[in-house]
């Protein structure tokens, strides 16, 4: 550190790698994440008001802190280091508007907002290759209500989304900040300087929202509300200037009613619509939610009901429900009425498994209904399905993430293996398949009625490397199966479309493949 005095309110804290270096200044110790995070800002320094002891403000001319004022020119910004050692402890990052608001990136606050088990890799000063994270810590003078249009409009959404009779509602912090709250402040460097800000606020009233939208037209209820808004401000270099690009969204979170079936998930809002996605964890949902949408729409209770069976019935050995849509027009005031839905439910069939294994093969089975109209007597839906593999787990310190964005098979862990040709009929082995078509699906759908199941696949075979003679292989494959799933029936249908090709020797002057295409079919009764 050099010894010189400050001047002029400068103090400059520098990554390690950084050059033409000014004092006074403080070089942090290098390769450790606080060097790897402030080696990712301009010029590779933050510069403070004064030698850290160990807080400092940040100097109003620092280019991070200019691009955090385009949050707020009122905001402050300050950091603190970590005792002796030569690195960055924690920052803290406070706005005033919608409300004051202060985020931290210190341990503690990282664990109150996102829980232990998801900050165990955010190591001082908050940052994670390539965010830094922020969690809300309640200021020193905490404004607890302010309107629903002020926490949109910081948003950057769209007022007029907004109906106007909305705009004064009353939302609200809660200040106790329970664990895994999720309010919190990202900063990505290396993506266009971007910042995200989560806020979620209780509405003091939701139940205004029953009455605005008329939901008792569809005997529905919403008990819980809050108003989850994300704003995201990214620099833009145009070549000639850079700009401030505002965008997020807002959304609300709530818990409702459908007769005795809580359900959570959010409801979002647009011109003449809304639309809401729930789930719950409910044994009887699918049966609750088939029979409500059959009161409402058709005014029969029991309008659906072969429709359950339809998702019931074989080789579907048991279900569960996952998740619920449902879109409501409520462009005619007083006349709300259900526009589309899908119900989501997991279905495991022993389709495409070794018979007596215990393997499973896992669909996400969606029933989806779109109204065409008051005569549409007839229409009541369809019954698709797909192969249903876990994704990528997100953590709840991830900015993006959503409790009813976080779409996995359960129980947690679940794997579904891949289904295998020769099983595709329940309980029976296909024979005489030829050698070369692959034996494993890993991409599939399925369609349903009451009286076949229908499958599709795309199968791709083993890619053949360039040998010392030209080799004949084994393309890309399609395939279309149906069979019977009513008693007594053992009908089987099995369409595959092939492509096949020989790839060109090693001394070949033609380095592309020679192709060829061609149909099998293959048709079983009993």
């Amino acid at each position: 550190m050099a010894s010189g005095a400050v001047e002029d309110g400068k103090f400059y804290i520098y990554a390690s790698t950084a050059e033409n270096q000014q004092t006074p200044n403080l070089v942090i110790e290098k390769d450790t994440n606080s060097d790897k995070f402030v080696a990712e800002l301009p010029n590779k320094v933050i510069i403070v008001t004064q030698k850290p002891d160990p807080n400092a403000a940040f100097y109003e001319k620092d280019e991070w802190a200019q691009w955090l004022k385009m949050l707020d020119k009122g905001g402050q910004y300050s950091l603190t280091m970590m005792g002796e050692k030569k690195e960055i402890d924690h920052f803290e990052l406070q706005i005033n508007h919608p409300i004051t608001l202060k985020f931290s990136s210190a341990k503690e606050a990282l664990t109150n907002a996102f829980g232990e088990d998801d900050v165990k890799d955010i190591n001082p000063p908050g940052y994670n290759d390539p965010l830094l994270c922020a969690g809300l810590v309640k200021p020193g003078e905490a404004t607890k209500q302010v309107e629903l249009s002020k926490v949109w409009e910081f948003a950057g959404v769209p007022k007029d989304i907004l109906p106007t009779p909305l705009h004064g509602l009353v939302v609200e912090m809660g200040w106790n900040l329970p664990q895994q709250h999720r309010n919190a402040l990202w900063f990505n460097p290396g993506f266009g300087s971007q910042i995200k800000i989560r806020l979620a606020m209780q509405l003091a009233d939701p139940g205004t929202l029953n009455k605005h939208f008329f939901l008792d037209k569809v005997k529905m209820e919403i008990t819980k509300a809050q108003i989850v808004c994300k704003k995201v401000l990214t620099l833009a270099d145009t070549g000639e200037r850079k700009l401030a690009v505002n965008e997020g969204e807002a959304l609300l979170g709530l818990e409702c009613k459908l007769r005795d079936l809580t359900l959570t998930g959010c409801l979002e809002l647009s011109d003449g619509a809304i639309h809401f996605t729930l789930q719950n964890n409910d044994e009887d949902a699918v049966a609750k939610i088939i029979e409500w949408l059959g009161d409402v729409i058709w005014k029969d209770k029991d309008k659906l009901k072969d429709m359950e069976k339809v998702l019931r019935g074989e080789p579907f050995k048991s279900i569960s429900f996952r998740r619920f849509q449902l879109g409501l027009d409520t462009s005619e005031e007083g006349n709300t009425k259900i526009d589309f839905f899908r119900v989501d439910v997991q279905a495991d069939t022993p389709v495409g498994q070794p018979p007596g294994s215990g393997k499973k093969t896992l669909f996400l089975l969606s029933y989806t209904w779109n109204n065409l109209g008051e005569s549409e007597t007839t229409n009541l839906g369809t019954v698709r399905g797909q192969l249903w593999e876990p994704s990528d787990e997100s953590s709840l310190a991830d900015p993006d993430y959503e409790e009813w964005t976080d779409f996995q098979p359960i129980p947690k862990g679940t794997v579904s293996p891949a289904m295998e040709i020769a099983y595709l009929i329940p309980n029976q082995t296909i024979d005489s398949i030829p050698d070369t078509v692959p034996k494993k699906i890993t991409r599939a759908f399925v369609s349903l009625s009451m009286q076949e199941i229908a499958i599709g696949a795309t199968l791709k075979a083993n890619q053949v490397e360039a040998g010392a003679v030209p080799q004949p292989y084994l393309g890309e494959i399609k395939l279309d199966a149906s069979f019977s799933r009513q008693d007594g029936k053992k009908e089987f249908n099995f369409e595959l479309h092939v492509m096949t090709g020989i790839q060109p020797s090693q001394s070949s002057t033609h380095p592309e493949p020679a192709l060829l295409t061609g149909d099998l079919i293959y048709k079983r009764s009993a």
